[in-house]
């Protein structure tokens, strides 16, 4: 059965709108991309990067991913996932101007804190972790059927590949979120299981940079010899403050102000390549 929901987006390659979001049911099959690195290690073969990425990448030994907005497309979800939870557990409809307002407010938080803002935006009087759990399930049914890479974050992950970088993830999410992210969207290919790091394996969460200083442990490099992609102030605040230098926003949110502090920034991943350059 197919559902359609009213909500505010930011849609993948930083496009911003108020979209008719429709959900796919249960008609999805168990593998969401299949045979994901094959296709994509021949795309990677075959596409160029674009110059100043080459050149960027050169003498850089590991590539360090956010997740929710970076690798996977994930925020819409967790923004519907709102939506389902204000109005099947507290009859509230939340508008245009609020949706904005809250993911504006909760963009890059881990889902805790991203519950302490929900309880107080809504007045919901709730038990944090009743909340958190409540949200957690809305957003994990969505991710059965709805989950899915930021637009060209497949081609981006094999052609790193092809080239022996090292690849990590750093992620404020929810470490069961996460998770089922990871093996959802085929994520194992890419990533060793100890290189996938959410807010639970460190003390302090972004924009502490703990997140990030376990990532250059476990990957064995310097803060020189990685490059970061990051889409949420509190991330890129992270990745400066683990004293790495070279940042590259994803302008997700459609605010480029909101990630200036970037080394680079970026609308698209397609922008790393040549044949997609316009």
């Amino acid at each position: 059965m197919k559902r359609i929901v009213s909500i505010f987006l930011f849609m993948g390659c930083g496009l911003s709108a108020l979209k008719k979001f429709e959900t796919k049911g249960n008609d999805m099959p168990n593998t969401l991309i299949p045979q994901v690195e094959d296709s994509n290690k021949q795309l990677a073969r075959t596409m160029t990067m674009v110059p100043w990425f080459t050149q960027l990448l050169a003498g850089k030994k590991a590539v360090i991913w956010d997740h929710d907005n970076t690798l996977a497309d994930t925020e819409k979800l967790w923004l519907i996932g709102v939506n389902n939870l204000l109005s099947k557990k507290y009859q509230i409809i939340a508008t245009q101007e609020q949706q904005e307002a809250f993911f504006h407010q909760t963009l890059g938080m881990t889902l805790g804190q991203a519950a302490d803002v929900l309880n107080n935006f809504f007045n919901l009087n709730m038990q944090k972790e009743v909340l958190i759990e409540q949200w957690r399930h809305e957003i994990q049914k969505l991710y059965v059927t709805d989950l899915s890479f930021v637009s060209h974050v497949p081609r981006v992950l094999a052609a790193l590949k092809e080239r022996k970088i090292k690849m990590a993830i750093a992620s404020n999410s929810d470490p069961r979120l996460l998770d089922y992210s990871v093996a959802r969207l085929g994520l194992d290919a890419y990533f060793k299981p100890d290189t996938i790091l959410n807010a639970s394996h460190v003390e302090q969460g972004k924009p502490a940079p703990d997140l990030y200083l376990l990532a250059l442990k476990r990957l064995g490099v310097s803060p020189d010899e990685v490059i970061v992609f990051e889409d949420s102030p509190p991330g890129i605040e992270a990745a400066l403050n683990a004293q790495i230098k070279d940042v590259i926003a994803i302008n997700m949110s459609g605010n480029r102000q909101a990630i200036e502090k970037a080394s680079i920034i970026i609308n698209c991943f397609s922008e790393l390549f040549e044949s997609d350059k316009p």
